[in-house]
């Protein structure tokens, strides 16, 4: 998702300086949390105005949503991420992730073997998910994490 904030917005958007844009885009963000990660591009399509910056960032957000992350990687990322951060006592318990894989791309799906998907408190879903998208690059992307709980025992005959 790219949002493209048009004059019909503001009286004269491109002519913003860069500190009002700033702040229109901090503004942007307090009434709309859950689209942080979309890049903001101030364009005008009557006067021809960034109309370049709008297709670079269309660029960007498929480059990024089409990331492949090796396991190994992923793997040790989120074991820093649990030396750096231990996960909190939620509902009776700790969560213990186990083992972590990238699943699908566009959005990027990440799949994180638990011991008991119910421990996992939302919070630390969210440190996750930002040290995701700092250490892989996917600033400008949803990231989709899903947690299965891990198959004990595997086959019997």
């Amino acid at each position: 998702m790219i949002k493209r904030i048009r004059k019909y917005f503001i009286l004269s958007v491109v002519a913003l300086l860069q500190n009002e844009q700033e702040e229109y885009k901090k503004t942007l963000i307090k009434w709309m949390p859950f689209i942080s990660y979309v890049p903001v591009v101030f364009a005008s399509a009557k006067n021809k105005q960034n109309i370049d910056k709008i297709f670079k960032a269309i660029e960007i957000v498929h480059e990024q949503a089409g990331k492949r992350i090796p396991t190994s990687l992923l793997n040790t990322v989120v074991r820093d991420a649990q030396l750096a951060n231990e996960t909190p006592l939620f509902k009776g318990g700790r969560v213990k992730i186990n083992y972590a894989t990238q699943s699908d791309t566009y959005p990027p799906t990440f799949v994180l073997f638990v011991n008991n998907p119910d421990f996992m408190h939302f919070s630390y879903l969210r440190y996750l998910e930002s040290t995701f998208r700092t250490q892989f690059g996917l600033t400008n992307v949803p990231v989709k994490i899903i947690m299965r709980k891990k198959q004990t025992g595997g086959f019997k005959i």
